[in-house]
Formats: structure tokens, sequence, C-alpha cells
């Protein structure tokens, strides 16, 4: 009878035991493929704030206030050093930023210039994103989207790309009730430069005064005028992009590079800033509307 009992007890042991150790691989699995897959997917914040000496960054802030826009910030941050602690955890970055900032459509650009320092953490931790795909369009860096909320009246969602730190940023409000305000917050790198990676189009007004030369190659005729205004490219250089300024500094019209002339017939009487993009930077040239 004592023997009977040691046989149950026998089996009853070993079957326990058995499921214990199906148990702890069970446990073991599901503690660590989630993070497999996730290290596999998502990237660590230190490849998003991956920054390097030299790196280049154009900018645009502005808020859509019911269709319309009331400030608009450009900025151009270039990286100046960086330093990581002991352990690369945290790194410190250092930019230098030229700021172009007006407060209504129609008032004229402020323009400043600083040095500015930001601290990331928490570099060697995960960003669980929503979506995680290599862009074809930044050269194949990790793209990650993050949907914070969206309901039927507000939407906020980020985007961050490895090597760039967050390239958007967007929040959206839509009030049920018409007589109320609905907004949107917008934040976007329009800009970067990486080494020999460059991508997007730069902010053509940051730094307009310090950045623009005075070429003599290109000449403006006749000056003044009440119609159209010639360029002569004495140098044939090519011309990119045609901004054309009021003498407040609000952008008056753009236009496609590859003219000969500019049509300003529609244009107040008064001074104006001609602004080209060609391919060496920036030329300034004025010209009279009579």
């Amino acid at each position: 009878m004592n023997l009977q009992y040691s046989c149950v007890f026998y089996k009853f042991v070993r079957i326990t035991l058995k499921a214990m150790r199906i148990s702890l691989l069970l446990i073991w699995f599901l503690a660590i493929f989630p993070f497999y897959s996730i290290s596999q997917d998502n990237s660590t914040w230190g490849d998003i704030y991956e920054y390097y000496v030299g790196d280049i960054f154009h900018k645009n802030e502005y808020l859509v206030y019911n269709g319309w826009i009331p400030w608009t910030r450009l900025t151009v941050s270039t990286v100046t050093d960086v330093t990581y602690t002991y352990g690369q955890d945290t790194v410190f970055i250092e930019f230098w930023i030229e700021d172009a900032y007006k407060e209504y459509p129609d008032s004229i650009w402020n323009f400043d210039s600083y040095s500015s320092s930001t601290m990331y953490v928490n570099l060697n931790t995960f960003c669980i994103a929503d979506t995680v795909f290599h862009s074809p369009e930044h050269y194949g860096r990790k793209l990650s989207f993050i949907e914070d909320y969206a309901t039927g009246s507000d939407t906020k969602w980020r985007k961050y790309l490895d090597g760039c730190g967050q390239i958007n940023y967007f929040v959206e409000h839509i009030d049920a009730y018409p007589w109320k305000p609905s907004w949107q917050e917008i934040k976007e790198i329009v800009y970067y430069k990486k080494g020999t990676e460059e991508w997007g189009t730069p902010n053509p007004i940051v730094s307009i005064e310090e950045k623009i030369e005075f070429d003599e190659s290109i000449l403006l005729f006749p000056n003044p005028t009440s119609n159209i205004l010639n360029i002569s490219n004495l140098s044939e250089q090519d011309i990119h992009l045609i901004l054309a300024y009021s003498n407040n500094g609000s952008l008056i019209k753009s236009y496609e590079g590859g003219t000969n002339f500019i049509d300003i017939s529609e244009f107040p009487l008064g001074y104006y800033i001609l602004i080209l993009q060609t391919r060496n930077g920036w030329i300034s040239k004025k010209f009279v509307k009579n």
C-alpha cells in the first residue's frame, strides 16, 4: 500500500516539475520575444538623436487659426558641439541658431541669431512607435511615427527620423461649434544636411541680411519700371528661385528660376528687393516700381 502511494506521489512530482518547466519556458519566451521584436523594429532614442558637428537643420513653425496664420518662425540650426556622458545614455548638443520670426502675415521679419544647448536622455531606451519603416526619401533612414491621440475633434502625431530628431509635429483642434476657433500647430523640418546627405528645400528668408551677396554679374533693367523687369545674367549662373520682397520685408511674390524677366505690373508703387537663389548662394538686387 505504501509502495502504491509512493508511485502516485512520484508521478505527481514529475508532472508538477514538468509543468513548472513549461511555465518557466513560456514566461521566458513572453518576456524575451517582445524585447527582441522591439529591438529589431524600433529605433533607440540614441539612434534618433545621433547628431554630428556640422549637421544643419531648417525648421518651419507656424500656427493656423481658422485658416489664418497669425505667426511664422523659420530657423536654421547648425550643430556645433556634441558631448556624451559616461555610459552614452545622455547627450548635450550645442546649436548655432539663425532665426526669422514675424507675428502677422503682413508684418516684417525679425531676425536673430544665438547659441542654444539641448540635452537628450535615456538614449539606450527604445522609441515605441506606432509605425516604423526605412524611408527611401531619406536615404533609407528609419522613420518612426507616433500617434498620440486621434478623436473626432483633436489630433496629435509626431514623426522622428534617425539622426535628425523630431521632423514633424502636428496638433489640430476642430471645435464642434462654428463660432469657436479651430486651430493647427505645425512644426516641421523642411531641409537637412548630414555629411553628404542633403534633403528638402532650404528656408529662403533666414539670415537674409547676413547671407546675401551683392553680385554685379546680375543686372535689372529698366529700373525703375512700371511693368516688365528684365534680369540680365552675365555670369550665366543657374538661378533656382526668385523672391520679390517689399521694402518692409514682406514677401510679395515668388517665381521659378530659369526666367529672364518678371512682370511687376500689379505691384504697388514703391521700392522692392529681389532675392535670387543660385547654386552659389543668395543674391540681392533692388528695383523701383513707378
